[in-house]
């Protein structure tokens, strides 16, 4: 098999998945008797909870149980959101987790919503940008400093029964290998399930790697070689989970299977999630790959930036 460990690590760091939007805070009116508990984000991507008791214009009044009353400038808000509206992760209201469609490389099958994006960048050399066209299909294209891969891909996720704990994925990946090279291309299709929701949830996919390229081979009769376009494929699975542990951080996992005809690939490792506010996410995980021909590497880290667009 021709699918080299190099080879299918391009696949894995192409396929991963940061653009920003800001807009002005909307700040609640106090006139209600009761009060309410609020999540406020504040624009150096810190949070605070509690409720809100004052707001003259100038600064709003926060009662916090850690804190006490404090008072924060508005010019200090980026947003504000009904504590109630949000999920609750070991006893503290969350933003929600704003990249749950993809772990470090492999898809899940929670939906974007409509009109969400997300960009991404890997080591800032790899870069994916993906488009909600609707809330169940999307498109995306991925690309590298040096125009090596150009890939397109399109997804499709669907919620199954009215529980919103199962979910079901499939879509495709492919294109050129290099700007400068059409006779190589790659590219995966694939299917899974996702078990969970977006703040805990874990994946399985199947499905098969494609690669065409041009192989010099050599005849010892005639004395001559040639280069010969070869196309192969290779099924393949993937076993991923994110599992939130605080308003900051979750685990996550991902580990891929790829049967060769000629030697087995195993590629993945642990890993964590940060969260920086609503809408920015760090992923940091330390991979590992061995081939059943002896191969084995050392611990490989991996690190990406994701931010959403969206509300």
């Amino acid at each position: 098999m021709k699918i080299s460990l190099a080879f299918f690590f391009c696949i894995v760091l192409s396929f991963s998945s940061l653009v920003a939007q800001s807009s002005s805070p909307s700040i609640p009116s106090t006139t209600d008797s009761s009060a309410q508990v609020y999540v406020i984000e504040l624009i150096n991507n810190n949070t605070v909870q509690g409720e809100l008791v004052s707001d003259d214009g100038r600064e709003i009044g926060i009662k916090t149980s850690d804190r006490g009353l404090i008072f924060i400038p508005k010019y200090e808000i980026k947003s504000m959101t009904l504590a109630e509206a949000l999920p609750e992760i070991s006893n503290n209201r969350v933003f929600p987790n704003p990249h749950p469609g993809r772990y470090f490389y492999s898809p899940s099958g929670i939906s974007m919503k409509q009109g969400d994006a997300y960009y991404q960048a890997i080591y800032y050399l790899v870069f994916q940008a993906q488009y909600a066209i609707t809330d169940h299909w999307s498109v995306g294209a991925t690309t590298s400093i040096i125009l090596s891969p150009i890939l397109l891909n399109f997804k499709y996720t669907h919620d199954i029964g009215t529980q919103d704990k199962l979910h079901f994925v499939t879509g495709m990946q492919g294109g050129s290998i290099s700007a400068w090279n059409s006779d190589n291309s790659l590219g995966v299709a694939y299917a899974g399930l996702t078990f969970g929701n977006a703040e805990h949830n874990l994946t399985l996919n199947g499905g098969a790697l494609y690669t065409k390229y041009l192989d010099y081979q050599y005849d010892p009769a005639t004395g001559e070689g040639q280069d010969v376009k070869v196309r192969e494929t290779a099924p393949a699975i993937s076993l991923s989970f994110n599992h939130r542990i605080g308003p900051k951080a979750s685990l996550m996992g991902e580990f891929w299977y790829v049967i060769g005809n000629s030697q087995n690939i195993f590629v993945g490792g642990p890993g964590i999630r940060t969260y920086s506010g609503k809408k920015k996410t760090i992923d940091v995980a330390i991979l590992r790959a061995s081939a059943t021909n002896g191969f084995a590497s050392g611990l490989i880290p991996m690190i990406s930036w994701t931010q959403r667009f969206g509300e």
